[in-house]
């Protein structure tokens, strides 16, 4: 149970606490990315022997065909939830909560460097504040996004690998 005495932040504090938050996230973004970057490099491997093996399969009967086309549904499935983590971006939930001065998308809606120049100077301490956390938020949900469809892609590469070799087992005999 919290005591009376409990301290906050003062305003340059909890800002680079924020700021320290808001790198931690965008670090756990680019990390998603590169996880996606080397699962496509696999998945481009797997799909390179299933298309070097095409003719064989073709010759080996609707067994082996049909584990090429069941490679072929993993592989769009791969795909589509790798791109879904590689664009990952949604629709700001804060609204106009806050002035919106960190994300890149919103300073670029100034029409003069001027303009954001100003409305930057403008801003109190907390106000600071609020919009770097707000900004947390969305990049939070972000990175959400990307490690969900990250997921889900892995466990569709994991389904690749497991009919190739199947798929080569089938060639063998």
């Amino acid at each position: 149970m919290p005591d009376s005495e409990t301290k906050h932040l003062d305003d340059s504090a909890a800002l680079n606490h924020a700021w320290q938050i808001y790198r931690n996230v965008q670090e756990l973004i680019r990390y998603a990315d590169q996880k996606v970057h080397v699962s496509l490099a696999l998945s481009a491997v797997v799909t390179t022997f299933a298309l070097a093996n095409l003719p064989q399969a073709k010759d080996a009967g609707r067994v082996a065909l049909t584990m090429l086309v069941l490679l072929g549904v993993a592989q769009a499935a791969f795909l589509a939830f790798a791109l879904g983590a590689l664009f990952a971006r949604r629709d700001a939930r804060t609204g106009g909560a806050v002035r919106r001065l960190v994300y890149f998308g919103h300073i670029v809606r100034f029409k003069e460097p001027a303009e954001y120049v100003r409305e930057f100077r403008s801003v109190t301490p907390a106000e600071a504040v609020d919009d770097v956390a707000y900004q947390i938020y969305e990049v939070s949900c972000i990175a959400g996004k990307k490690f969900a469809n990250y997921r889900r892609a892995w466990c569709a590469l994991v389904v690749e690998i497991v009919l190739l070799v199947a798929l080569a087992i089938a060639l063998e005999f």
